[in-house]
């Protein structure tokens, strides 16, 4: 039977889940930062000290990053063959591998847009209007794929979920590794 409430804590459990992709990243510019600044304070080498632990913590964050992007290649890799394997047909196999990639299109717009505003000497300046019209241009453009795969190829919606359900395993799978670290280093 289907409950609200049980709806409503995977929906949790998957947002935090998603979201600590982005959380890896800032959290680990944010405590470099933080250990420059320190830095800085005590020996009295400002700016340098900030500097070097910002560049650090933000080296730090594309190491998380990266791992998470590895582990979701990985869990769609194994998916897809569990799918081949299971049901015997290519089909399920490419829907798999289609749902795995539409995420990862998702998820490398968002990383280049974010890459971009990040590289940019000063803040861009962009009317709130033309960021609206990007991100639902964005995301219509991948539900125009997604439709296109189910209606038009005939890919099965369970293989494209499967795959789209891969930077979810990835990030869990880093997460856990983070928990196992931190147990085994206490």
């Amino acid at each position: 039977m289907w409950r609200l409430g049980e709806s409503r804590g995977r929906t949790f459990r998957t947002v935090g889940a998603l979201s600590a992709v982005g959380l890896s990243f800032v959290l680990a510019v944010v405590m470099g930062t933080g250990v420059g600044y320190v830095v800085d304070r005590w020996l009295g080498s400002s700016p340098w000290g900030f500097l070097l632990f910002f560049f650090l913590g933000v080296t730090a964050g594309i190491l998380n990053v990266s791992r998470i992007e590895r582990d979701s290649m990985a869990a769609c890799g194994l998916f897809a063959a569990i799918a081949g394997v299971v049901s015997g047909q290519m089909m399920p196999v490419v829907g798999v591998l289609v749902g795995g990639g539409l995420v990862a299109l998702s998820y490398w717009t968002i990383k280049g847009s974010a890459d971009r505003f990040a590289s940019s000497p000063t803040r861009p300046t962009v009317a709130i209007g033309w960021l609206v019209l990007r991100v639902l241009g964005r995301y219509a453009l991948l539900a125009g794929i997604a439709y296109v795969t189910i209606v038009r190829l005939h890919l099965p919606p369970l293989g494209l979920l499967v795959g789209v359900s891969a930077i979810v395993v990835g990030t869990a799978v880093e997460g856990i590794r983070a928990l196992v670290g931190r147990r085994s280093a206490s």
